[in-house]
């Protein structure tokens, strides 16, 4: 349980966020040597710059999709209500 509640932090840590090296950093020069003797780590800490990720389309209201013009006139012709049905009805058997 506690390996997959920091596995779910880990995700939202990398998706939430703009990963990228301090000015001056190049990927190709990071040192890679390991140090320690029963748990191994980075000899040289790792150090990256967090920016928060924001999508625009987040913030936006959503689209509506378009309705095409026979859905239009179905609906405008649809009576509302039970009693506007019954009064169309009646109307068209009159006449």
């Amino acid at each position: 349980m506690g390996v997959a509640n920091v596995e779910f932090t880990l995700v939202n840590m990398l998706y939430g966020f703009e990963w990228e090296l301090p000015e001056g950093m190049v990927a190709e020069k990071l040192g890679m040597e390991e140090a320690g003797r029963l748990t191994f780590h980075r000899k040289t800490p790792l150090v990256l710059l967090a920016t928060p990720y924001v999508e625009e389309k987040d913030y936006d209201a959503p689209e509506q999709p378009e309705r095409r013009q026979e859905e239009a006139v179905e609906e405008a012709e649809c009576p509302d209500s039970p009693e506007e049905e019954e009064e169309a009805e009646a109307s068209s058997s009159e006449g």
